[in-house]
């Protein structure tokens, strides 16, 4: 998570964080998805994964209304939805995203489609943890622990995180989220 479930009733720090929403909102373009700048209105997909992870966490907490879910839910299912391979990591990311914006079974068929190609990379990864995380366990965890005893280092999800330190790390966070493993088994 980007942002603590209890956000800070200091009203000074509420109003900064809600401006700051409503810049990153203020950059959605006509498809859902949103702009580098202010001023452009072509969409780059990866920044408006990450947007909308913040925009998802910012109605989770209650700082800002779901009233702009619809888009974003929209953007997400065509990134998630993509028959590109090489749209792989960003349709892992969108599949992920789609459940945590509450649309469990777009989540789950982008899932579910990412995983026929193929269930080794850590796109498949990151579907099986979509797939666990909506209550598909029974399909996701297998997958999921596979990958984590192919790569005991776990091969960490670079396509995501800007580091190797942070893919790695949120590679075991997902896993202990998911429940495929403890934090004693680390």
């Amino acid at each position: 998570r980007l942002l603590p479930y209890t956000f800070s009733t200091d009203e000074k720090t509420r109003d900064f964080v809600k401006q700051t929403f409503n810049r990153i909102a203020a950059r959605q373009t006509s498809t859902g998805g949103f702009a580098l700048w202010d001023d452009y209105r072509s969409t780059h997909t990866q920044a408006s994964l990450f947007a909308s992870q913040v925009l998802i966490e910012g109605v989770q907490s209650g700082i800002l209304t779901k009233e702009l879910l619809p888009r974003v839910v929209g953007f997400l299912d065509l990134v998630a939805t993509s028959t590109n391979p090489n749209d792989r990591p960003e349709a892992a990311y969108a599949a992920f995203l789609l459940g945590e914006a509450k649309s469990t079974q777009r989540a789950i068929h982008a899932a579910r489609n990412l995983l026929v190609t193929n269930k080794t990379d850590p796109a498949a990864y990151l579907a099986a943890t979509t797939l666990v995380l909506n209550g598909i366990a029974d399909e996701g965890a297998p997958i999921m622990k596979d990958y984590l005893q192919a790569n005991p280092y776990p091969q960490p999800l670079l396509e995501y995180y800007p580091n190797t330190t942070t893919a790695q790390a949120m590679t075991l966070y997902f896993a202990m989220r998911a429940g495929v493993i403890s934090p004693e088994e680390i």
